[in-house]
């Protein structure tokens, strides 16, 4: 299978009602894409997800796996073609620069702070809606090797801004600034 993730949550403001939505509009009848969905249940959410599933026919196309960790979790990312972030409002979702660090193209939502993927070709930042996220996953399954390959490349380049050295050099530099020994550093607004 050729997969689509969704790491994360399992809660209505993730937008995963509409991400089964739109895989009934585009993946139903490609046998060789599905969706995957892991993550922690909340509200008892997921049976009302697998009843979506049920009552959509989408059994063999969407696949929730529940809390995924370790390298069961990195198998995961290896294993996929793209990551989807469907939410209606995320204060950052790291699980996109886990993505972006293994390679995977993101669809992600305007509810969400990354609009850098789409600046950076690595991806598409769409409304929260079932056609929207439609019209992307046909966009990713369309997508020519050498076009797949590019926005792949993008990704791991555009995950460097968000690693562990980055983020520590960003906190020295505005600590310093603070301190009044150092310019004011350019992510300050």
């Amino acid at each position: 299978f050729k997969n689509f993730l969704y790491v994360g949550r399992l809660h209505p403001i993730k937008g995963l009602e509409n991400l089964i939505l739109a895989v009934k509009n585009t993946l139903l009848n490609k046998s060789d894409w599905r969706l995957i969905i892991a993550g922690y249940s909340e509200i008892n959410y997921c049976n009302k997800l697998k009843k979506l599933i049920v009552e959509n026919c989408l059994e063999e196309r969407v696949l929730i796996l529940g809390p995924v960790v370790g390298d069961e979790l990195i198998n995961l990312y290896r294993n996929s073609k793209f990551f989807v972030l469907p939410s209606f409002s995320e204060n950052f979702g790291i699980v996109v620069s886990e993505a972006l660090t293994f390679g995977l193209p993101v669809i992600t939502t305007i509810g969400t702070p990354w609009s850098i993927i789409e600046e950076k070709n690595c991806g598409w930042v769409i409304e929260p809606k079932i056609n929207e996220i439609s019209i992307a996953i046909t966009k990713a399954i369309n997508l020519s090797e050498k076009e797949y390959d590019q926005k792949s490349k993008n990704a791991k380049n555009l995950s460097k801004e968000y690693s562990w050295k980055k983020s520590s050099e960003s906190f020295i530099s505005l600590y310093l600034w603070m301190l009044g020994k150092h310019n004011k550093p350019e992510f300050i607004i």
